[in-house]
């Protein structure tokens, strides 16, 4: 152990060699910081303390065993960190912030950020769930995400409205949840294979001009999304064996809506739940009877087009973007139900004679 009787006031390498860490701690005093400008490895599970000093790594950082940073300063990876062994895990405390500008991590298990995390290049993260307790800043940087057979979470905003995102892509078999806004101007891209996918009241994913795609196997609870897209494939939502819903209406997610559609005036909308080669065609509203069902409505119904409720599950279709598909297991109707429009009126009988009376099992 380093520092562990007596804290260092200081601690630097400098970038000639490289730097083995085996006693499993390393502690620095007060405002002072640990600077690793060489590769290191660890040699068993390592805590770093640097109090409110910073912890730099400038190069690689590598070693089959779990590290904890802890400092009120900043925690930086300037390059991969577990590109040739993975670490065991990754973990920050909640105090301070941590770049990562090495453009990759990877761990054989969790990777836990409990601090504002900011990403300096194109990052891909790879291990066995990944969750992020704060923001996660990135202007115009991509973020991929991989983690294996567990679980992906967002406690706070992903890039901002001035900052988004370049592209988002997150892929885990265990459930991702989404507790904030999710800014970026292309795709967001989300697929849980074993789970389903989690949108807190009020959370909102804005993709620009990108495209939306939520998939999953098990139940998905939306909450806000948004697309300037015009292509068929701008917003896909598929839930192969659960339910897709809407999470709820909070004023900040109506008042985001409302503008949306404000700004499409007189745009085709098109909702689709079907998992056989045909699709239904659609179902024409314009902007001003959206705008006005948004403004009058608090309730779930706020920004559906129509509701049906069927035997296995329940279509809710959201009012976001220009095209909007939407699959789920299974929706059967009972023979020559015709539907119920949200506004209960005459177009229900347009809804009746687009829709399949029976839809297969769903896939995009």
């Amino acid at each position: 152990a380093v520092g562990a009787k007596t804290a260092l006031t200081h601690l630097e390498t400098n970038a000639g060699g490289t730097t083995a860490i085996n006693g499993g701690s390393v502690t620095t005093a007060s405002d002072e910081s640990q600077i690793y400008n060489d590769a290191v490895t660890i040699g068993k599970d390592t805590v770093l303390d640097a109090a409110s000093g910073a912890i730099t790594f400038a190069s690689t950082l590598d070693g089959a065993f779990a590290l904890t940073a802890n400092t009120s300063g900043t925690t930086t990876f300037g390059g991969a960190v577990g590109g040739k062994t993975a670490l065991a895990s990754l973990v920050t405390d909640k105090d301070g912030s941590t770049a990562i500008n090495g453009g990759s991590v990877k761990t054989s298990g969790t990777q836990q950020y409990n601090d504002p995390v900011t990403l300096g290049a194109n990052t891909a993260f790879t291990g066995s769930g990944v969750a992020f307790g704060s923001t996660l800043q990135g202007s115009a940087k991509s973020l991929s995400i991989d983690a294996g057979d567990a679980g992906v979470s967002f406690e706070g905003d992903v890039g901002t409205a001035a900052q988004p995102l370049a592209a988002i892509d997150v892929e885990s078999v265990g459930l991702v949840t989404i507790e904030a806004d999710v800014f970026s101007t292309g795709p967001v891209t989300i697929r849980s294979s074993g789970d389903g996918i989690t949108m807190t009241d009020g959370a909102v994913i804005d993709a620009g001009a990108g495209t939306i795609l939520l998939a999953a196997s098990g139940n998905i609870i939306l909450g806000g999304l948004a697309t300037t897209n015009a292509t068929a494939d701008a917003v896909k939502v598929t839930s192969t064996a659960g339910a897709i819903t809407d999470g709820g209406d909070t004023d900040r997610e109506e008042q985001r809506t409302t503008e949306q559609l404000r700004n499409r005036g007189g745009e085709r909308i098109e909702e689709e739940s079907s998992g056989q080669p045909k699709k239904s065609e659609g179902v024409d509203r314009s902007a001003s009877d959206l705008v006005r069902q948004s403004t009058e409505r608090r309730d779930q119904q706020q920004r559906d087009d129509f509701v049906r409720d069927t035997e296995q599950a329940e279509y809710t279709p959201l009012l976001v973007g220009r095209h909007f598909q939407i699959c789920v297991q299974q929706i059967r109707l009972d023979e020559g139900d015709e539907g119920q429009h949200a506004d209960g009126d005459e177009r229900g009988e347009e809804i009746r004679t687009r829709i399949p009376a029976r839809v297969a099992r769903g896939q995009l």
